[in-house]
């Protein structure tokens, strides 16, 4: 398991562990090692996130064999939890 680079707004970049975003017991649909690991945060309840799937799977097909998607559970609304 390999550090993630992490970008986000005027911080730079930076690494942290991949364990921080790849659980065991996270879903993944993909090859192990691929050079692109694409980690999604969602609620099976919430409909933003149900929008955004077509774009995931066109991301997976576009880019097949080269990245893994990591699902990681996030309730968002009250009947998540």
């Amino acid at each position: 398991v390999q550090s993630v680079p992490v970008t986000g707004g005027n911080s730079g970049s930076s690494a942290i562990p991949a364990e921080t975003l790849v659980r065991p017991d996270s879903p993944t649909l993909g090859a192990q090692d691929a050079p692109v690991t694409l980690v999604e945060f969602l609620d099976p309840e919430c409909e933003s996130c149900a929008a955004f799937a077509p774009v995931v799977k066109k991301i997976l097909k576009d880019y097949e064999g080269k990245i893994r998607l990591v699902v990681r559970y996030m309730p968002l609304h009250p009947n998540s939890l």
